[in-house]
């Protein structure tokens, strides 16, 4: 038997995997297939074209309506990103929670960027 609360977070895992996906489409489609879940995009990462750091694609987005924001990422589909990817030790963050560490690296990268986004989209929750 699932609990609501368990069922919810399973609905947020969904859309995760959604929104990961949908990251990859350009600016005005996948804002679109955002605001269709209630969605609002704080931030997408632009394609990087310097093709020496291929840093993942993220993005910022937020539910004021279900006090929610989401941090999303995809990699690069370079060769650094397949050594990330390859990096199944666990690692535990500040919080507590525990990650793959090799896509926690990948994303460290832009830490500075993401946490200003996330910063400004938990204003719009409070």
């Amino acid at each position: 038997r699932v609990d609501a609360g368990e069922a919810a977070d399973a609905v947020v895992d969904v859309e995760c995997i959604h929104f990961a996906h949908s990251i990859y489409h350009e600016g005005a489609e996948c804002e679109a297939a955002m605001a269709r879940e209630g969605y609002t995009v704080m931030h997408i990462q632009q394609k990087d074209t310097d093709h020496t750091l291929q840093h993942p694609k993220w993005a910022v987005v937020v539910s004021p309506a279900r006090a929610l924001v989401l941090v999303v990422y995809r990699g690069t589909w370079s060769w650094s990103d397949t050594i990330h990817d390859l990096m199944f030790i666990p690692m535990a963050l500040p919080c507590g929670i525990k990650v793959n560490k090799g896509p926690s690296i990948a994303v460290s990268w832009s830490e500075a960027s993401i946490l200003s986004v996330v910063q400004r989209a938990l204003h719009l929750c409070a």
